[in-house]
């Protein structure tokens, strides 16, 4: 079994006043030649947006986005018409295909939303665009709940995807321990904690660790703790929650890294905030971004 952990305070971070951003990965002006995605795991975002702020609209091309609300409620807009909020206990789903715009801001005046925004390599190029938000079923307690799956693979409260990868949310109890089971043999898992401490594989993980697993069919994940939190749920009233349950995201697909550099290899023109967009001086150093793309100031406004 192999073993990478990123602890939460080794991830990217900006603060540009309307927005605070944490990145597992590579993105944007946070360049780690040794974190730029895992398989298919390209971008793990774990964003704060303040009150009546957010990302204006902007384009994406070939990427599976998905986009899970942790408080708050965060609109979205697109080039196809959709006009959504989505709060937690919902997710989303965008295949950006041959190509789409949009918007995410905050729908409140007055609290901020904090949302994740994942970004999976698509498993071929130039799908059709496409928007889908979807209510999530309840889930069990110590019981692996998914959330995201390949196409034709999920349900009617499951999100899907043009890659074989899948999503899982856990809520575990103090010492309860969970085998996990890879859904392809030879794939890999990213475990993401949210909340609480779990021991994963062995591992100690705190809240916003994360670790991916490769070499291995399955693995234990165990809760560690036990001490009550207040979080505020979805209709608005608050609910007491064991602060030992943790939610644990993980993609199946983890494949050579050769195959996901490739855009970097051929040094082809790609936007800020694209797949391969690592930051304003070393894309200009390197010549694989778009001629004065990222010189622009309000570039840096649009992380995505």
């Amino acid at each position: 079994m192999n073993k990478t952990i990123h602890r939460a305070e080794s991830r990217g971070y900006a603060d540009h006043g309307w927005l605070q951003t944490h990145h597992t990965f590579s993105f944007a002006n946070y360049y780690d030649p040794r974190r730029v995605h895992f398989g298919a795991l390209r971008v793990l975002n774990d964003d704060t947006v303040a009150p009546g702020e957010g990302f204006g609209t902007h384009p994406h091309d070939n990427m599976e986005i998905v986009s899970i609300a942790l408080e708050g409620a965060l609109r979205h807009g697109d080039s196809m018409g959709n006009m959504k909020v989505l709060r937690p206990g919902e997710i989303q789903v965008m295949s950006a295909g041959t190509g789409i715009t949009h918007s995410e801001m905050n729908a409140s005046e007055t609290e901020p939303v904090k949302f994740l925004q994942i970004w999976v390599l698509t498993d071929a190029q130039d799908h059709t665009p496409r928007y889908n938000q979807v209510e999530l079923a309840p889930a069990k307690r110590n019981v692996p709940h998914v959330i995201v799956a390949p196409e034709g693979r999920g349900g009617e409260h499951v999100g899907w995807v043009h890659q074989d990868a899948w999503f899982y949310t856990l809520d575990l109890d103090k010492d309860r321990v969970v085998e996990y089971r890879m859904n392809t043999r030879g794939h890999g898992a990213y475990v993401f904690v949210i909340e609480g401490s779990v021991e994963a594989a062995g591992e100690e993980l705190g809240p916003r660790d994360g670790m991916g697993i490769t070499g291995a069919d399955e693995f234990p994940i165990k809760g560690d703790t036990d001490e009550g939190v207040d979080y505020r749920s979805p209709d608005g009233g608050l609910t007491r929650r064991r602060k030992g349950a943790f939610r644990q995201i993980s993609s199946s697909s983890c494949g050579s890294g050769e195959r996901f550099r490739m855009g970097v290899r051929r040094k082809r023109a790609v936007p800020w905030g694209s797949p391969f967009c690592v930051g304003r001086r070393r894309h200009r150093e390197e010549g694989f971004c778009r001629e004065g793309c990222c010189a622009r100031r309000r570039c840096v406004r649009i992380p995505r």
